[in-house]
């Protein structure tokens, strides 16, 4: 044989042999995977956040105006449970993703008639008076 074919045979067995050498990739271990989920909730948390928020305010927002009208107005478990779906029904509460335009003032003045429907007569009036602004009359 050939000095040269020896050489192409030895250098076919040392690049034979790297590649066989070449360790198979290892499976990934707990902490790896507990870092990449981790970095993905971590970036979901941070683009949610916004939107928790405004969730909440709008819920405490609520909470709040409908607290008021139960003092003021006397108003039953059952009248308050019927006005909060009321309320967050009309204020598309939880819905994070809405486009819808804001109200406007007919669509205001009916959610204030189907809340005053709730009440009983005289309060509903003084509900509606309160609750109508000045240049609505």
């Amino acid at each position: 044989m050939s000095k040269s074919r020896q050489k192409l045979e030895s250098f076919r067995e040392v690049t034979k042999q790297r590649r066989d050498k070449k360790p198979p990739p290892e499976p990934w271990t707990l902490k790896d995977k507990l870092s990449v989920w981790g970095t993905l909730a971590a970036v979901m948390l941070l683009l949610l956040i916004p939107f928790f928020d405004q969730y909440m305010d709008l819920r405490n927002h609520i909470e709040d105006r409908i607290e008021s009208w139960r003092t003021e107005y006397h108003l039953s478990d059952q009248q308050v449970d019927e006005i909060r779906k009321i309320e967050r029904d009309f204020h598309r509460f939880g819905s994070f993703f809405s486009n819808d335009p804001p109200p406007n003032p007919d669509e205001i003045a009916r959610h204030h008639q189907e809340i005053a429907s709730r009440l009983d007569p005289a309060t509903a009036k003084i509900f509606l008076e309160q609750e109508t602004e000045p240049g609505e009359k």
